[in-house]
């Protein structure tokens, strides 16, 4: 994950702040929530390369959900729309053009 622009950090890190210019590898297995503190006087933007799906478990180990590119896609999508912030840029796979921008 890229951090182009502002602040966020995983709640499970705190003192591990991802700043403008910040790359971040997350291995598979990875536990974490994200967020973007209080006092970030930006707007936070970052690129993420996603490869493979998440799958993500339950506190008691029961499968929860199941993510991807594609899914994450959508889901920012739908979140932009209903807080009227679109349409969202992304770099589509399989090709160098930027949609939505």
């Amino acid at each position: 994950m890229w951090t182009i622009q502002g602040c966020w950090k995983y709640r499970e890190y705190p003192d591990q702040p991802q700043t403008a210019g910040s790359y971040l590898y997350e291995p598979g297995g990875s536990v974490h929530t994200f967020y973007t503190p209080e006092d970030n006087t930006e707007d936070t933007f970052t690129i993420a390369w996603i490869e493979g799906a998440q799958v993500s478990f339950n506190e008691d180990g029961t499968f929860h959900s199941l993510n991807d590119a594609v899914s994450i896609r959508y889901a920012i999508e739908a979140l932009a729309a209903a807080r009227g912030i679109g349409p969202v840029p992304y770099v589509r796979g399989n090709g160098a053009d930027v949609v939505g921008s």
